[in-house]
């Protein structure tokens, strides 16, 4: 066994008991309860189609039914654990949703497992595999939602998972490979429908193939028919939503992903927003600052490279076509910008950051090995030592990352780098998720041994940390939400409780709460807050 390759087998193997170490740390999201409703909502309509299951009028009917373009294709599968396990009870909500990370992070790992399979295939160094892969790892964010993000995460997993077929499919058109990339790009096409641009690319690549390469002209071409075939069966097999009418519920769910409903305000930059009315740079804003700054320097000067590359290319373009490192080069560079370029045009509806893009990360992490490797050139004119040197900083530089993790568990979700403005909490929603309530909830319980205990929060997510805690903690809190909104309209004598705790989305003001008991923070930034519930401003 080589140093990289064990090398590699550590950080795989690291990574995995870390994640099963961790996983019960983490609180329920705000999307989590929401998303496993839209699973009930499909798998009834399932079960009612292949008549396994009787109506139940207390489950909305899926055709009707508000977030009926939801994919559920990941919630299902959770689902069907869910019941083989028991854990569909009020008393098991703490393991249902225990069990719901670790799956998802079970998925993400096997995701992690293919990028640096991408990577090797790439580079052909596992230095350079293990190295990104590391670097995947340690983004903060992303391994905080890795856990609880069953959207975009899980997007993300099968984005790089789709992405190692597509290379795999533009090197070699074999059936087996037409098979695997219809499959996964379906799988991927469900969870987002930006995933469309993974057919785009192997249609795109395949087309150019048919008339570059006469000799397997036949078999390219009917391998991209095939694979066209399997990714629409696979897709409309995976998704209920589209079974009674494939196409015109496939437009609706395209038309409702570019205009998405959602017009709560967004705090950016210091200013509050209806997110219809953020600016268009919020997304590539986000980006910038919440990806760590190595990573990012490496990812822009990877772009400044494949663009220099394509210059040189256009000479003999025709004949560059067929060269393996340019199509991928172009590939990932398609994967990272097609993306950015087309919610920036369409000015679609965002919010929460750059999550909504998160599945180009893998093509954004490519890139940036694409940048390590011209970094590396440079030291290597040099010396051997020079270039060892540049590898190993880079190196400490990622475990640095970790250390911050380290540091701030579970709240990883709030990293920002130097780049973001300060101070944070006046400039932007730290804890969107609202993951801090359930320390919130339990700071409570371990400081009042009172038998009840009245507790308001801000959002949901205080109301949904509740099953987190055991059958008896979470027996000794009443704990309700009233949004900002609602809040402003209420009398003080009905918001007089114990507690108020508050994560400060939507509204900066704990109003007409004001005596505060106790701060979470994470990085030294204020990220939920609690009150005393009974000295309220009058």
């Amino acid at each position: 066994m080589t140093l990289s390759r064990g090398v590699s087998w550590v950080l795989f193997l690291g990574y995995f008991l870390v994640g099963v170490a961790v996983y019960r740390d983490y609180g329920i999201s705000f999307d989590e309860p929401i998303n496993r409703v839209n699973g009930i909502v499909s798998m009834q309509y399932v079960g009612e189609k292949l008549g396994v299951v009787a109506p139940n009028d207390e489950i909305p009917r899926l055709q009707t039914y508000y977030d009926r373009d939801y994919s559920v294709i990941f919630e299902i599968p959770l689902l069907i654990a869910e019941k083989a396990l028991a854990l569909n009870s009020d008393d098991k909500s703490r393991q249902l949703y225990q069990m719901r990370h670790l799956l998802t992070f079970l998925t993400f790992f096997v995701a992690v497992i293919f990028f640096y399979l991408t990577l090797f295939k790439v580079f052909k160094k596992q230095w350079m595999a293990w190295l990104g892969s590391l670097f995947l790892v340690l983004s903060p964010r992303i391994f905080a939602e890795s856990f609880y993000n069953g959207k975009d995460i899980v997007c993300l997993a099968f984005f790089i998972i789709t992405t190692y077929f597509l290379l795999r499919f533009i090197q070699s058109y074999t059936l087996f490979n037409a098979l695997c990339l219809g499959f996964f790009s379906a799988i991927a096409i469900n969870i987002r429908l930006t995933a469309v641009l993974i057919p785009a690319l192997a249609v795109c690549w395949a087309v150019i193939d048919v008339f570059t390469r006469h000799a397997q002209a036949r078999q390219v071409l009917f391998s991209g028919l095939l694979y066209l075939l399997l990714t629409g069966i696979f897709t409309v097999a995976f998704w209920p939503f589209l079974w009674e009418s494939p196409l015109s519920n496939f437009l609706y769910a395209f038309g409702s992903m570019s205009r998405f409903r959602f017009d709560m305000d967004v705090l950016f930059w210091g200013q509050r927003l209806p997110a219809p009315q953020l600016p268009r740079y919020y997304i590539l804003g986000y980006a910038a600052i919440t990806t760590p700054l190595l990573y990012l320097g490496l990812g822009l000067w990877g772009m400044v490279l494949i663009v220099r590359d394509f210059v040189r290319a256009v000479p003999t373009f025709k004949r560059s076509l067929t060269n393996e490192q340019l199509r991928f080069q172009w590939t990932f560079l398609a994967l990272l910008v097609a993306p950015f370029a087309a919610v920036i045009g369409l000015k679609s509806v965002l919010y929460d950051g750059w999550r909504q893009l998160y599945f180009v990360y893998g093509a954004f992490l490519v890139v940036a090995m694409y940048g390590l490797q011209g970094v590396v050139g440079l030291f290597a004119r040099f010396n051997t030592p020079m270039k060892w040197s540049a590898v190993g900083a880079t190196a400490l530089y990622a475990c640095w990352i970790g250390l911050w993790m380290f540091q701030n568990h579970p709240y990883q979700n709030t990293y920002f780098n130097v780049l973001a403005p300060q101070p944070l909490e006046k400039k932007f929603d730290i804890d969107y998720w609202g993951l801090s309530y359930r320390q919130g909830l339990e700071w409570i319980l371990a400081n009042d041994k009172r038998p009840k205990i009245k507790v308001i929060a801000n959002l949901p997510p205080g109301t949904h940390n509740l099953m987190m805690l055991r059958p008896e903690d979470k027996a000794r809190l009443d704990c309700e939400y009233f949004k900002p909104a609602v809040r402003d309209t209420m009398k003080t004598d009905a918001l007089r409780c114990d507690y108020f705790l508050t994560e400060f989305r939507y509204h900066s003001s704990p109003a007409p709460f004001h005596r505060e008991l106790h701060t979470i923070k994470a990085d030294g930034h204020r990220i939920l807050a609690i009150y005393d519930g009974r000295d309220l401003a009058h």
